[in-house]
């Protein structure tokens, strides 16, 4: 037989239900003070981890709605793309600041970014990189900072210090931050968070004094925002470190690039420290930045210009200052111009009579992407838009005007246009720029009638091993000796 009984609270009021004898929790009518409510919130970090529970609550509108925000990835780097050192490391995202020790990178070092690979011990020597890039703070929108790493021989070691993080610095060799933050291994083994306001530095003792275990791979993130910093380390958070209440923000600049490097403050005690560096990432949060993603990526460094990360150094036209053009030759369809087995440039082809169907395109411009291998990565080509122009060399043109048309030629596996699609080969996918022409009597240096300029709403895009060609076809022309056509080319893409 079940047995009734009444909820009754401390001061004899009897709890009621509703009309299907559910337990009346509160009224529906929010405007009643009385009611109660719930509130969302969220946990950065539980009772367990070295920092204790941190939660905030959610961020709710005036009109009562939830806020949300999406990241936005704006740096990504990793080492291991070339098994040589310089290759491997991103030049035209990461600056090597003036430095006594060494530094090794690539496939033939792990895939590591190796800050004092030589192992010195001695006083005052250092090695650090820093973004080119820098990274805004927009007040509670926060911007994340994350790196894939590993110490070697810190843990007992006195007089080395390492720091990860987002800061001006003022050499190397210099200890402390101008401005910004970052973990810091210290030099008498400690493991600190710290903040830097135009040089007053303040610093937080993080997972209990203790640094991460040596040679193993840790996690290390950094989650800023106006309120202050987060620090983590395998996503647990070792320490919250609030921006000092005289300080206008994490840094004196809202804007700082990454930072990190190695110090020997003295002459090391113990066996030389290194930290090795397998990834570093960088995003911003909490808002809906509208930017379209070739703007983020080209950021990162990985413009179409640039020979991409791990491959070799440098760009991918021909046209570096101060480099000679390259010499007058005929065209083929089996092999670029002369210099010009590149990403645009100039080229300089000899004129010809009409184009026969034996002849067809020709190829002024063929850059083939980097191959993927086991030491060397790559990535695909997106190209986004294409210009060329022309100017008479060489000699007046003559008896006939000169017609050309121009082309872009993709996809193939093999330099020549007549490779063929077969089991383990691939054609050229083609597309049509326009043409140009210049009538008889064009003097030498006198540009064609027009400009051919392309942009396209769907990029091509260009696998590793792939040729991209700009291609070139004489619907009209003469034979004259000594008369040139004179090609200038500039390709718009990124690498992803």
């Amino acid at each position: 037989m079940s047995l009734a009984s009444n909820i009754v609270g401390l001061t004899g009021t009897q709890a009621d239900v509703d009309p299907s004898n559910r337990l009346s929790v509160g009224s529906k009518d929010l405007g009643v003070t009385a009611a109660p409510f719930t509130t969302i919130g969220g946990e950065i970090a539980n009772a367990a981890e070295p920092s204790g529970a941190i939660r905030k609550r959610v961020a709710i509108s005036s009109d009562g709605r939830v806020g949300v925000g999406l990241d936005r990835p704006v740096l990504a780097i990793n080492f291991g793309g070339s098994a040589t050192s310089a290759n491997a490391i991103p030049q035209d995202a990461l600056k090597q600041l003036a430095a006594t020790m060494t530094v090794a990178a690539g496939s033939s070092n792990g895939g590591y970014l190796i800050l004092n690979s030589g192992n010195s011990t001695t006083a005052s020597q250092a090695i650090g990189y820093v973004t080119y890039a820098t990274f805004p703070t927009y007040g509670g929108m926060g911007t994340v900072y994350e790196w894939e790493a590993q110490t070697l021989n810190q843990i007992g070691t006195t007089n080395a210090v390492i720091e990860l993080g987002s800061a001006y610095i003022s050499s190397v060799s210099t200890a402390g931050l101008l401005d910004g933050f970052c973990f810091r291994w210290t030099a008498t083994g400690g493991f600190q968070g710290v903040i830097s306001i135009n040089g007053t530095e303040t610093t937080l003792t993080l997972n209990g004094n203790t640094p991460p275990t040596d040679g193993v791979n840790h996690r290390f993130t950094i989650r800023v925002n106006n309120d202050g910093l987060y620090f983590f380390v395998d996503m647990l958070c070792v320490g919250f470190m609030p921006v000092p209440n005289t300080g206008v923000g994490p840094g004196l600049q809202p804007n700082l690039p990454a930072m990190m490097r190695i110090l020997n403050t003295g002459a090391v005690g113990g066996s030389a420290v290194q930290l090795k560096i397998a990834e570093m990432w960088i995003t911003q949060g909490s808002a809906d930045w509208n930017k379209p993603w070739p703007h983020i990526i080209a950021g990162m460094g990985q413009h179409a210009s640039n020979v991409p990360f791990g491959t070799l150094i440098g760009e991918t036209t021909n046209g570096g200052n101060a480099t000679a053009l390259p010499a007058a030759a005929a065209g083929l369809n089996t092999a670029a111009m002369t210099g010009c087995a590149t990403l645009g440039g100039t080229a300089i082809m000899n004129a010809q009579a009409t184009n026969v169907a034996a002849a067809g395109d020709m190829i002024a411009f063929s850059y083939q992407v980097p191959v993927i291998t086991a030491t060397q990565a790559s990535k695909r080509l997106h190209i986004t838009g294409v210009s060329v122009s022309c100017s008479n060399g060489g000699a007046v043109v003559a008896t006939t005007p000169t017609t050309l048309e121009f082309g872009l030629a993709w996809g193939n596996t093999g330099v020549s246009l007549a490779t063929a699609d077969a089991a383990n080969t691939k054609a050229a996918r083609h597309l049509k720029l326009g043409q140009m022409w210049a009538p008889v009597g064009a003097v030498i240096g006198q540009c064609y009638d027009k400009d051919l300029v392309r942009s396209f709403i769907t990029p091509i895009v260009v696998n590793p091993s792939e040729y991209f060609n700009i291609t070139v076809r004489f619907l009209l022309g003469t034979a004259t000796a000594s008369q040139t056509v004179v090609i200038v080319s500039g390709v718009e893409g990124y690498w992803e």
